[in-house]
């Protein structure tokens, strides 16, 4: 029975990790067909080997086809009909066009920025100003989330890195960069995001404003919900727009606000720093003398 069992979780586990290669399909980056296509392949292979008892009733060729029809149902059900038409841009290389065709519309200066402390990585290439909407598929911190493929970073606003702890006002420190993250993961669930690209950083990142819709149509802005809700600070030097809402979630103590916590170039910062300082810590090398018994020449049997 037990057997039983560790077979059944392996075979879930490879089902699981085929919905996640099954997602890679939605966008239009070569390197997520690639990660994607060689998820489903393993997991094909796994479920096969390990449903072997099908093999008797069914046949192996005929087990192994019955697998990878339920298994290609199960892509297109979650890629959608999209990854006909995302396979053909990555086949002819027009989503790499379209990346290139992006970077090609910047403009030759860099933004001076003149008020508030902005990350290094914050200053841009402006960018001719564009929309792009969708689905977000993958979301890497309170402000940033991939989109058809590409890296977005809400404007004007940022959030504690994934990996990066805060503190909460009774002194127990949490992480505040998944938490963000998870919010914005609430806030947008599965409804498509539109982007207005304002420019692009030094990380290549799109810096975009977006939003979503509500119930009744209006446009809900995803960085003023981060910032009210006390999960983002506001970048005042790249646009003061959100301060207000920044201010509100200040008085309310709200989110980051209820505890203390870094920026997140600061804690970039403390964490170099920390790194350094530990490097620079010298062990004292302890020589220990072997007691008698084991000099040589000797045997621990003489001692008795």
């Amino acid at each position: 029975m037990l057997h039983f069992f560790m077979r059944g979780g392996v075979v879930v586990i490879a089902m699981l990790a085929s919905y996640f290669g099954s997602t890679q399909f939605r966008s239009t980056n070569p390197q997520d067909f690639v990660m994607g296509g060689g998820i489903l392949v393993v997991s094909l292979l796994v479920i096969f080997l390990f449903t072997r008892r099908f093999w008797k009733h069914f046949g192996c060729f005929t087990t192994l086809g019955l697998i990878a029809i339920l298994m290609g149902g199960m892509v297109f059900f979650v890629a959608g009909p999209d990854m006909f038409k995302n396979l053909a841009m990555v086949i002819t290389g027009k989503a790499t066009e379209t990346v290139q065709n992006v970077k090609e519309t910047a403009a030759e200066t860099i933004a001076t920025q003149t008020a508030g402390q902005v990350p290094p990585e914050e200053e841009t290439v402006p960018q001719q100003p564009q929309f792009i909407t969708g689905n977000v598929q993958l979301y890497k911190a309170g402000d940033t989330f991939v989109l058809q493929g590409y890296v977005f970073k809400l404007y004007a606003i940022a959030s504690p890195l994934r990996e990066q702890r805060c503190t909460w006002s009774n002194g127990m420190d949490y992480e505040c960069g998944t938490v963000s993250a998870q919010k914005l993961k609430e806030f947008i669930e599965n409804d498509p995001v539109t982007c207005r690209v304002m420019s692009i950083n030094k990380k290549g990142e799109v810096l975009a404003a977006c939003s979503i819709k509500d119930a009744e149509g209006n446009s809900m802005d995803l960085g003023a919900y981060m910032v009210e809700e006390g999960w983002a600070i506001a970048l005042p030097a790249i646009n003061p727009i959100y301060v207000p809402y920044q201010e509100r979630a200040q008085q309310n103590q709200k989110g980051l606000w209820a505890g203390t916590f870094l920026a997140p170039w600061e804690w970039i910062e403390e964490q170099n720093r920390i790194r350094t300082e530990a490097a620079q810590v010298k062990v004292p090398k302890i020589k220990i003398k072997a007691p008698d018994v084991l000099k040589k020449g000797k045997s621990i049997f003489d001692h008795f």
